[in-house]
């Protein structure tokens, strides 16, 4: 009997999938900046002692429309990992890898907004910046801090536009196509000029 009774437990405790009070988190609206929106999530289940595990499912109940549309076409295994999760709502919403290094270096702390919050959002932020940049060691960070100094630094809005089109080149790859770039352009305007 005893054994049954714990079987019993044990699946109710493997089925629970505690709710985050209503108010705590409002439900994500269009227009709404899902990074700042996952740092709130986040915070609030981290307040709460929910277990990460639970995270995933939690989110069902926090999204409408195209949201549960895009995470319809993630199998049940996936739905239940947080971190799947927010990999394919991000990617549905198109943050590009440009856009998370604009939003870690162009935002600024806000006067209701907390230095903690603050540091949470730029963690995220450089996260997917970093991770879309495929940088896994020293040696990635090295080179992506050189080619942004470079692309900031150095260049006009078309040719910056042309090099971070080329996708991932190193540091000295992309100044030799800059050069080259900015050589080709100065021939096209001399000419036209004469």
């Amino acid at each position: 009997m005893n054994g049954g009774s714990k079987k019993i437990t044990r699946e109710r405790e493997e089925s629970f999938h505690p709710k985050i009070p209503k108010g705590i988190v409002q439900k994500y609206g269009e227009g709404d900046d899902i990074t700042k929106w996952f740092t709130a999530f986040e915070r609030a289940c981290s307040m709460r002692n929910i277990p990460l595990k639970y995270w995933g499912a939690i989110l069902w109940e926090l999204f409408l429309g195209k949201c549960r549309d895009r995470c319809l076409t993630m199998d049940d295994e996936e739905t239940k990992s947080y971190d799947l999760m927010t990999g394919t709502l991000i990617e549905g919403f198109g943050l590009t890898t440009e856009e998370y290094r604009v939003k870690f270096r162009e935002t600024h702390k806000t006067s209701s907004q907390s230095c903690v919050d603050f540091d949470d959002f730029s963690v995220k932020t450089v996260g997917g910046w970093l991770k879309g940049s495929d940088v896994k060691d020293y040696d990635g960070l090295y080179n992506l801090m050189m080619k942004e100094h470079l692309l900031v630094n150095c260049t006009s809005e078309k040719l910056y536009q042309y090099l971070v089109d080329l996708g991932p080149v190193s540091p000295q790859e992309l100044g030799k196509k800059a050069d080259h770039w900015v050589k080709t352009r100065v021939w096209v305007t001399k000419r036209k000029g004469s």
